[in-house]
């Protein structure tokens, strides 16, 4: 069974769809993430956990609220296009206290 050379066309055209279909989801995902990735980034910051805790932001220096401790440590947890997210991480007990978001473009 061969097919008509008019059937390539619709061939040729439901591929050209389908890709053009692919990329629409590819892009709509990929905002999606990148919304929720920077929220992920704003649930918890510096300034809601000096709110929080007053007595443990001071002289420039954050304190640990479980163990009380000022060595705290910078973990990457996430990037978008337009932010490097961070947690705020006590080296003593592993704790997350903050998270904050970096512009880098």
């Amino acid at each position: 069974m061969f097919l008509k050379e008019d059937h390539f066309d619709y061939i040729f055209i439901g591929v050209i769809v389908l890709i053009g279909v692919i990329a629409l989801l590819i892009i709509v995902m990929n905002r999606f993430y990148t919304k929720q990735i920077e929220h992920m980034a704003d649930e918890c910051t510096l300034k809601e956990y000096e709110q929080r805790y007053p007595h443990l932001v001071r002289h420039g220096k954050v304190y640990c609220y479980h163990c009380n401790t000022s060595n705290i440590y910078m973990k990457q947890i996430a990037f978008t296009y337009h932010y490097l997210i961070h947690s705020h991480i006590c080296r003593h007990c592993g704790t997350e206290l903050y998270r904050s978001k970096m512009q880098v473009r």
